[in-house]
């Protein structure tokens, strides 16, 4: 099992999961993180910006491509078959070890499945609520991804399907230019578009980024 060190179980967690893996036959089981109603924070008119970073599905129970190590369990046999560990590569980004992590036991074959019944909390952190950080970690996301696509498709096809993303990310920060001063589509544009742009310059700047001296 995986948790942060400052998030709160449900307390039916331990049973959902194995009712997920009854069901669905699943080698790995995460689900949503949410924030603690009883933070003040969560009771103020500040705008949590970690929403826009968490998994969000319309049904109950989604087979998926990767899991974050905020809220999975697994059997320990599973890493001990493979030899995985994470990626000490991605130290400086803050983020990421665990979708390649996970992203690889999917490629090995291995059903990960999220469910909205598999939810533990978390405080809301101050960090979190300005648009600086919001930038940061989108960019930060967009370098990463193209990390994790050639890690996992190889340089060649990892490249190609980079700026495809890129291309992406950009049509859709573009989609949103017209509403940017609606304060739920402007984080979403700058969203998009510092994916966009980690996107576009990761490949050439990747070794010289060093998120944590910033």
């Amino acid at each position: 099992m995986f948790f942060d060190d400052d998030c709160v179980m449900d307390h039916f967690w331990l049973r959902n999961v194995f009712k997920i893996i009854k069901s669905t036959n699943a080698e790995i089981v995460t689900g949503p993180q949410l924030p603690l109603k009883k933070n003040y924070l969560n009771k103020s008119n500040i705008i949590n910006y970690s929403w826009l970073f968490e998994k969000k599905y319309k049904s109950n129970i989604q087979k998926v491509n990767w899991a974050a190590s905020n809220n999975v369990f697994l059997k320990y046999d599973i890493i001990k078959k493979h030899k995985l560990i994470f990626d000490k590569n991605l130290n400086k980004f803050g983020v990421g070890e665990d979708q390649l992590f996970f992203s690889k036991l999917n490629n090995y074959g291995h059903k990960i499945y999220w469910s909205k019944s598999v939810k533990v909390f978390e405080n809301i952190h101050k960090h979190r609520l300005n648009l600086r950080w919001l930038i940061r970690r989108s960019f930060r996301l967009g370098v990463l991804g193209h990390y994790i696509d050639i890690n996992l498709y190889g340089k060649f096809v990892g490249f190609i399907i980079n700026y495809l993303k890129c291309i992406y990310y950009f049509v859709k920060a573009f989609s949103f230019i017209f509403l940017f001063f609606n304060s739920k589509f402007q984080t979403q544009m700058l969203n998009f578009f510092f994916r966009f742009y980690g996107r576009l310059i990761g490949p050439f700047f990747l070794k010289k980024i060093d998120f944590f001296n910033k």
